[in-house]
């Protein structure tokens, strides 16, 4: 399983909301589009850009992701309930 940095989920960061397709920033990170699809869902906010693209941050990524790069499926829903604040 691939780790995504902190400083990568900063390059996703800024090519998404540039506007480049998935597909470029899997290339450009060097990673496979499966791997970015997981990364781009768990950094998802619940909320969208004008156009309709999903919000992407980095931090709530950071923090949802487990030691081999898994999403913490618990700390998502508990989130997502109200349980645990947002990342700011």
């Amino acid at each position: 399983m691939i780790k995504i940095t902190q400083k990568e989920r900063q390059v996703i960061h800024q090519m998404w909301k540039a506007g480049a397709t998935q597909k470029e920033i899997a290339e450009a990170i060097k990673v496979s589009p499966s791997a970015l699809r997981s990364e781009m869902s768990k950094g998802y906010t619940g909320e969208r850009y004008i156009g309709g693209r999903r919000v992407y941050d980095p931090m709530r990524a950071e923090l949802c992701s487990g030691p081999m790069g898994r999403p913490r499926r618990k700390l998502l829903a508990e989130q997502e309930a109200g349980h645990i604040p947002p990342p700011q």
